[in-house]
């Protein structure tokens, strides 16, 4: 480990488009103070923006200052980083008080008293597995229900709306100038995770709400609010998901389809908690050579940090995604036990070099019609977004000091359950 570290590269130099923004958020927090990155001051902006309402339900408060504290304490945030930071929770909060009036209450109802979920087809799987290639293949069926960035992002109504006002066009506009701004401050991300504002989209946005997210270290360097993380029970995992599932049964009500089709790398390590609230739900796991899935996402997290701080250490980077991964990939390779042909595991090898042939795989074994409209559907998309059209995703365990071998070493039964699928592209 010592020798590796001494490899890894520095940072490249800031596109000039971040130089100019940085620039003028510095002009901004000096003619009007630091935004706001404490737990009252958020809830009160948030309680303003949707006209006075009270929160019935605060159990957001914990992790929240938490998160708090990690991002004042360890994230060093530059400017766009706090306002990014400050705007980001700000509309979490304004989630929460429109979900709350969207449920009558503090929580959502029983599940009993909800409408089921149309049969969720789940795609998991480590990040950086396919995951998102296999996401917009099940998409281009007319027949699945997908998630759009748009309302993951905002999925009830915007802040700000008045009575009687089109808060769905309000939140595709914010969804496209968020993708936007993220694009014009870090082009690289583009060449790793194309986010398209109307199109579909991971459910990241929507367990943000919850207060219980990787997503969050995977922004920001928050090892306090990592490890508070770790220690949740399962229990406390439970609850934020019954909060995801029924925020997900609201949307459900804006748009047909035959099945939900749903994606979160997020989501792996909770797959049984999943499988027992929801029993019609199946699941797809993509799985891929360890070492190139930790390197890519090493590289993910390096990219996104780097728009909110101007001191991401390579090698922090390293060690703190490999430790999560190490975790993420043990529940991946026993996640699927007892759950019978509810679950279908697949090789990004194999969904790569034969994506038609994957999808018939998966239609057949989860029982689905697969049509002539369906193959043409899926075709055009492929041949619309071939691979590496945003660009090239370079990336290497060196980078950030690691080596494969102890990656490997890490990862044993995940490593151990590829290779025996691997066997078989």
């Amino acid at each position: 480990m010592q020798e590796s570290a001494t490899r890894v590269r520095k940072p490249a130099p800031r596109h000039v488009s971040y130089r100019v923004a940085q620039g003028l958020c510095s002009l901004k927090e000096r003619l009007t103070g630091k935004p706001p990155l404490e737990v009252e001051a958020l809830e009160k902006i948030a309680r303003r923006d949707m006209g006075g309402a009270e929160f019935a339900d605060v159990s957001f408060r914990e992790p929240l200052s938490i998160l708090l504290r990690s991002l004042n304490e360890t994230a060093r945030l530059n400017p766009i980083g706090r306002i990014a930071a400050s705007t980001r929770l700000r509309q979490i909060l304004v989630n929460r008080l429109s979900l709350e009036r969207a449920w009558g209450g503090p929580h959502p109802l029983p599940n009993a008293a909800m409408p089921a979920l149309k049969r969720p087809i789940y795609v998991l799987g480590l990040p950086r597995t396919g995951t998102t290639l296999l996401l917009n293949l099940l998409a281009a069926d007319s027949r699945g229900r997908h998630l759009r960035y748009w309302e993951s992002l905002t999925p009830v109504v915007a802040a700000g709306v008045k009575k009687g006002g089109d808060s769905k066009t309000l939140r595709q506009k914010l969804a496209v100038q968020q993708v936007q701004r993220t694009n014009l401050l870090a082009p690289n991300l583009e060449g790793i995770h194309k986010i398209e504002p109307l199109g579909p989209e991971e459910c990241l946005w929507l367990l943000q709400n919850t207060m219980l997210s990787y997503s969050f270290p995977l922004m920001w360097n928050i090892p306090e609010y990592t490890e508070w993380l770790n220690r949740r029970s399962e229990a406390d995992w439970e609850s934020a998901y019954r909060y995801y599932l029924a925020t997900l049964r609201l949307i459900q009500n804006d748009m047909p389809g035959d099945h939900w089709v749903l994606k979160c790398p997020l989501h792996t390590p909770r797959l049984a908690t999943i499988a027992r609230l929801v029993p019609e739900a199946c699941f797809i796991q993509t799985y891929r050579n360890v070492g190139e899935v930790v390197a890519s996402m090493c590289s993910l997290a390096h990219e996104t940090q780097r728009i909110s701080s101007d001191h991401v250490d390579h090698a922090n980077v390293g060690r703190s995604t490999v430790q999560t991964l190490a975790s993420w990939a043990s529940d991946e390779a026993t996640g699927e036990a007892n759950l019978s042909r509810r679950v279908l595991n697949i090789h990004y090898k194999a969904l790569v070099s034969q994506p038609l042939s994957t999808m018939r795989i998966i239609y057949d074994h989860f029982q689905l019609p697969w049509t002539q409209d369906t193959e043409d559907a899926m075709r055009k998309w492929l041949n619309d977004n071939p691979q590496r059209k945003h660009g090239n995703h370079r990336y290497s365990l060196d980078d950030f000091g690691l080596t494969s071998d102890e990656v490997m070493a890490s990862c044993q039964s995940y490593h151990a359950a590829e290779q025996q699928l691997l066997k078989l592209v």
